[in-house]
């Protein structure tokens, strides 16, 4: 059964090729005071807004990977180590995720069903909900970017060297004060946004994977209180007779 986690290896990929960034829009609930990155050391700007984002609690991710199997588009809503949900766009197909603890939910529309299994795997899948554990073959890599803490430890796992980034002041982005760091090291992003006003926390990441894909990710709504809850009635992947619904 092809599944959305045929996604996954190429969002693995960019967690790893983040590794000097973070993304996103103005957090919530901070003050509108410039803060004073702009004036430190781009090794201590890029500090900060680790401790910043590492001591939230929940965050909005979007991201775009320009990937050899097709572009990807990721909206999800992440909170701490425990739970996440939005939406993940494959080869023109939008995926509803929902991971709440060690367990993973997908649901696909009647198009995806069509195009894997015909008419006959849209009438039993039609608007359901799939779960699995996360141990499932071809859902392991789930945790790498719906698990805030595990993501957020990926980027920043690195510290870069001083040569490796730039501070380039405040600038703007998406109408936003940002401070920019530039990297120019293999392991850094082309570009990484810290926000100039309130906490630092990282607000863009923009460049190239290892493997020569572009992405852009963006950060936004720091700390913003979140409630998921895993849908009812999901079908469990386990029990699911796939080889009689969709095509190997």
């Amino acid at each position: 059964m092809r599944t959305p986690a045929a996604v996954l290896a190429a969002l693995a990929a960019l967690a790893a090729g983040c590794g000097n960034g973070g993304a996103a829009s103005k957090p919530s609930g901070t003050s509108v005071r410039v803060n004073t990155e702009a004036l430190k050391p781009s090794a201590r700007v890029f500090a900060d807004a680790k401790v910043a984002a590492l001591g939230a609690r929940s965050v909005h991710l979007t991201a775009h990977v320009s990937s050899g199997e097709g572009p990807i588009a990721v909206s999800l809503t992440l909170v701490g180590s425990s739970a996440a949900e939005g939406t993940i766009t494959y080869k023109g197909f939008p995926f509803r995720i929902v991971r709440k603890g060690r367990v993973l939910y997908f649901r696909a529309t009647d198009a995806f069903w069509r195009h894997q299994g015909g008419s006959r795997a849209v009438r039993l899948l039609h608007g359901r909900w799939i779960k699995a554990a996360q141990t499932t073959p071809g859902f392991r890599k789930f945790p790498q970017f719906t698990d805030m803490t595990a993501f957020l430890a990926r980027i920043f796992r690195k510290k870069p060297r001083p040569t490796e980034l730039g501070n380039a002041g405040v600038k703007s982005y998406r109408h936003q004060r940002v401070v920019a760091l530039y990297g120019s090291g293999s392991e850094s992003g082309d570009s990484f946004y810290v926000a100039a006003v309130g906490k630092p926390y990282p607000l863009a990441i923009l460049g190239k994977t290892k493997d020569g894909q572009s992405f852009a990710v963006r950060f936004s709504d720091w700390n913003r209180p979140a409630s998921i809850r895993p849908p009812k009635d999901a079908l469990d992947l386990s029990k699911l007779k796939t080889s009689t619904v969709v095509r190997a």
